[in-house]
């Protein structure tokens, strides 16, 4: 039982560590991307004005945030419902 309960563990926090790189992998390509728009869109525009986020982009944004958080509510869930089993 106690070599589950520590399976469990070392898999949660692969888990956890897995979602937080994958997603400020994405944000950072994301970010990366609108930069390298701006500088396009500005270049061919011939002036220096910035264009804002579109809305989209932002609500996909939200969105994954808010799952990420669900996921972390679900891991932490059964992290005590492991320290739970294991007292």
């Amino acid at each position: 039982m106690y070599q589950l309960i520590k399976y469990g563990e070392s898999i949660q926090g692969v888990f956890q560590e897995y979602l937080s790189s994958g997603f400020e992998a994405f944000l950072t390509s994301q970010k990366e991307a609108q930069k390298q728009l701006r500088e396009l869109t500005e270049g061919r525009i011939g002036r220096d004005s910035t264009i804002p986020e579109p809305t989209a982009e932002r609500g996909e944004e939200a969105s994954l945030k808010d799952e990420v958080d669900k996921l972390k509510q679900k891991l932490e869930q059964l992290d005590r419902r492991l320290r739970e089993g294991k007292d």
